[in-house]
């Protein structure tokens, strides 16, 4: 069960750290290029605005995230409950088939069980 577990926290970190290091790379690239062309002020601004934008997206999807947490649990329902009384859907539905078919003998199986 162990051995299980293992491969399956190996799996997730691969999983997470390869595409993490694909984009670490590839970042590494666009720098050598910008230094060795001369315009790092153009990496710069273009690595300050894609943060800049995805910060600015985390931050609004953060506040939207909040605000319709902050809804939903101040929500109120109404009284009127989704399960009938006497029991669950499933067990009404068995003892009322039961009762359907005329069959004692299960009318009284599943009275016995509740």
């Amino acid at each position: 069960m162990f051995k299980k577990n293992r491969l399956v926290i190996i799996l997730v970190a691969a999983a997470l750290i390869i595409p993490f290091l694909s984009s670490l790379l590839d970042f590494y690239a666009d720098w050598l290029f910008f230094v060795e062309t001369g315009f790092t002020s153009v990496f710069a601004t273009n690595l300050t605005a894609k943060i800049a934008a995805g910060l600015g997206f985390g931050v609004l999807s953060l506040v939207f995230a909040l605000i319709n947490l902050h809804f939903a649990n101040h929500a109120s329902f109404s009284p009127i409950s989704a399960i009938p009384e006497g029991g669950n859907v499933y067990r009404l539905k068995r003892d009322e088939a039961a009762r359907q078919l005329g069959c004692r003998a299960v009318a009284k199986r599943a009275s016995l069980h509740q």
